[in-house]
């Protein structure tokens, strides 16, 4: 029997694995590599990411889920677990981007203020009370300003999950449709708390992967896109696992290497078939010049 799992973790009750589904692309799109999906390209190539629950037993009673992850997001989940996460420069990626953008706003509101102020002083028309509320509207945004970059510089998150890493997926197979002409989706969110907890115990296990998987009905966009429409996704089954920083690591590093070889071996396989499809048309363009 094939296996094609290339990584597997571990918890008490739960396994993850992540299996090979990759695709080539087709020889006419050689160098995409990988197939993209649609109807005009080779099925999309992925690799797998499965979790098996059996805290109720095995078998029948045990629970899987499973979703389908990019083999650019393996190596964006493979950076991400080579960060030193205990260093606050590191932390949190996503957070601190907002935390700047908030208060580079606030800051930006507190200039508008003042500009405004100054009108208002060369304006001979102005009143006292529109001088004072416009004072205290630039100093309260100047204060959130100074804040909230202050907090972004520290490292510290002012979400109310102590996540530092965050990444969140949702995937529909349009091409499978149940009875109701629903189609069924994954819903995948991937997560890395602080390496502390409040009290200042070291997190164990700080990765946790958590996959939803249920059903929904399709709906088209504009675009020739198609997605979940709002409000109809049904929750069938849920698991979720907390993996250690190592097993985080050793597991990407497997994938990662697993792509770039599977992705050698197939670019050399589809340039020699390029360059001797390539030959076989010179071949047949000179024979139909010299007849």
């Amino acid at each position: 029997m094939i296996q094609r799992v290339i990584a597997r973790g571990a918890s008490r009750n739960q396994i993850i694995d992540f299996s090979d589904n990759l695709v080539a692309a087709n020889e006419e799109q050689y160098a995409m590599i990988h197939g993209a999906g649609g109807a005009k390209f080779a099925p999309k190539s992925t690799i797998r990411c499965t979790i098996c629950d059996f805290s109720k037993g095995k078998g029948d009673l045990s629970v899987t889920v499973a979703a389908n992850l990019s083999p650019e997001t393996i190596e964006a989940l493979y950076e991400a677990s080579k960060r030193d996460y205990s260093v606050p420069s590191a932390v949190p990626v996503n957070t601190s981007h907002s935390l700047t953008t908030a208060g580079v706003q606030s800051l930006n509101a507190s200039m508008d203020a003042i500009q405004t102020l100054w009108k208002l002083l060369k304006n001979e028309k102005t009143t006292r009370k529109e001088l004072a509320e416009t004072v205290q509207k630039a100093g309260n945004n100047l204060s959130a300003a100074v804040k909230t970059l202050q907090t972004a510089k520290s490292g510290e998150s002012t979400e109310t999950q102590p996540y530092v890493y965050k990444y969140a997926q949702d995937r529909v197979n349009v091409y499978a449709k149940d009875s109701a002409n629903r189609s069924p989706m994954s819903r995948l969110l991937i997560t890395r708390k602080a390496s502390k907890d409040k009290s200042g115990k070291d997190v164990l296990y700080p990765w946790t992967f958590s996959i939803v998987s249920g059903m929904c009905e399709v709906q088209t966009y504009q675009n020739g896109a198609q997605g979940c429409k709002s409000g109809t996704f049904q929750k069938q089954k849920e698991v979720t696992i907390s993996i250690s920083d190592a097993d985080m690591y050793r597991m990407m590093l497997r994938c990662v290497r697993f792509i770039h070889i599977w992705e050698h071996a197939q670019t050399q396989r589809m340039i020699q078939g390029k360059a001797k499809a390539d030959r076989e048309r010179m071949e047949h363009k000179k024979a139909q010049e010299a007849s």
